[in-house]
């Protein structure tokens, strides 16, 4: 039989799933551009377009190319990133750009370049985020949008351009029980995260659309642990008010998980951590360290039973680790979590 750290040797060879609320993005890498034409100048048009894109989605900032001349300086050198693209053909593309270029960039590359910038990045590891959604238009009667819905593509489109996971609940008989469009207008959280418990997400987005004339005015809280953020947001159509609230979420977001990494290590940490009672739980315990920004390597000390000691090695601050760390549902803080020589003392929690 197999011991604890004969599994930690080989977890690099299996494939484990994500830590519960969280879901690592892959496509935070690549854009989609309609062009009118397959030629070189509308390529070259589109590229600068699709890496503008990709630096807002892994810095998490809507305005990170403002005054900053370093990542505009790139623009023009936008295919010497690029790792692959395409062209397809959709039939619901706008007829002045029938065309539809998926582009690729190198993730290395976009990583430094932001680095070289002095610009934070946010990892791929990002909240997958349940969205509650009481919607009333001229032609939508006010109810909770679920997730078979064309509204719900709308918001998961715009959410998609800035590198959100979002799904919405599906309303069945066990949601109807437990949330009213009540519980969503107000909103009552606390039923929300009664009925959220199901859908495993990481965070909540809880929005209230009505459309006034031609107008459509909004109200939305995040609900992220014990934080919360609210923002207003109207519009002359439901795209213009998604678009508004993704970006408030992505930047709000950004700020709590973005760090600035450097080439060189900044920082040791000690994480002592119990729990781990089978090799599953040390894989995705090992697969999520080492994906968060920041964290350079990661290496085991000791095993004693159900606890571990792991040594990092973090391109950025304790306080950054903690944040980054507190994405997982699973990895918990112990009260007490200041040790004795300076670490820090999580539980695992499957």
């Amino acid at each position: 039989m197999r011991s604890l750290v004969e599994w930690l040797l080989i977890f690099v060879l299996i494939s484990v799933p994500t830590l519960a609320g969280a879901v690592r993005v892959h496509s935070i890498y690549q854009d989609e551009v309609f062009v009118a034409s397959q030629n070189s100048k509308d390529k070259s048009r589109a590229l600068q377009d699709a890496l503008t894109d990709v630096f807002i989605k892994v810095s998490g900032n809507s305005h990170v190319m403002d005054n900053n001349p370093n990542l505009k300086a790139n623009l023009s050198r936008a295919d010497k990133y690029v790792q692959q693209f395409s062209y397809s053909s959709p039939v619901d593309a706008p007829k002045t750009k029938p065309y539809l270029m998926l582009v690729r960039f190198d993730a290395d590359a976009i990583n430094r370049l932001l680095k070289e910038a002095g610009t934070p990045t946010w990892g791929q590891n990002r909240p997958l985020i349940l969205v509650w959604l009481a919607l009333q238009s001229t032609d939508h009667p006010l109810d909770i949008i679920d997730s078979s819905t064309d509204f719900q593509k709308l918001l998961r489109q715009s959410a998609r351009q800035r590198g959100l996971p979002m799904i919405f609940p599906v309303m069945d008989v066990t949601d109807l029980s437990l949330v009213s469009v009540n519980d969503v207008t107000t909103p009552i959280v606390t039923n929300l995260q009664q009925a959220s418990q199901r859908y495993d997400s990481g965070a909540m987005l809880i929005g209230s659309v009505k459309q006034v004339h031609d107008d459509f005015n909004s109200h939305w809280q995040l609900v992220l642990g014990s934080s919360t953020w609210n923002w207003d947001v109207s519009g002359k159509s439901l795209p213009d008010v998604f678009s508004g609230v993704v970006d408030d979420v992505a930047d709000a977001l950004a700020t709590r998980y973005g760090l600035i990494t450097t080439g060189d290590v900044l920082s040791e940490l000690t994480l002592t951590i119990s729990g781990i009672k089978q090799h599953e739980d040390l894989l995705s315990l090992m697969k999520y360290l080492q994906r968060l920004t920041g964290v350079s390597e990661v290496q085991l000390r000791s095993v004693s039973g159900n606890e571990i000691v792991l040594d990092l090695s973090l391109h950025g601050s304790r306080e950054s680790f903690v944040q980054a760390a507190s994405i997982s549902k699973n990895l918990k803080p112990v009260t007490s979590a200041n040790l004795a020589d300076g670490g820090l003392e999580y539980k695992w929690i499957p």
